[in-house]
């Protein structure tokens, strides 16, 4: 997915790409087991920090389209 997102925006970086979506993957993946495990305080914070994750994730793609075609924002 690193790789599409990078080609078809000059201003989304590979391996910061790749970084953040293993990242997003390894949190959800702590959530999960939390979950599984019936262990829901230690679930609800993973939540919180897959969210916190997800829109800084948000921010970097929105600030990548707005770098790419600044016509249409600016």
């Amino acid at each position: 997915m690193a790789e599409a997102f990078a080609g078809i925006n000059p201003y989304f970086n590979r391996t910061e790409l790749r970084t953040m979506l293993y990242r997003h993957l390894d949190l959800t993946t702590q959530e999960v087991a939390m979950r599984l495990a019936g262990n829901f305080a230690a679930d609800i914070k993973a939540f919180d920090t897959v969210e916190q994750e997800a829109l800084s994730m948000a921010d970097y793609f929105s600030f990548g389209i707005m770098r790419q075609f600044p016509q249409k924002f600016y």
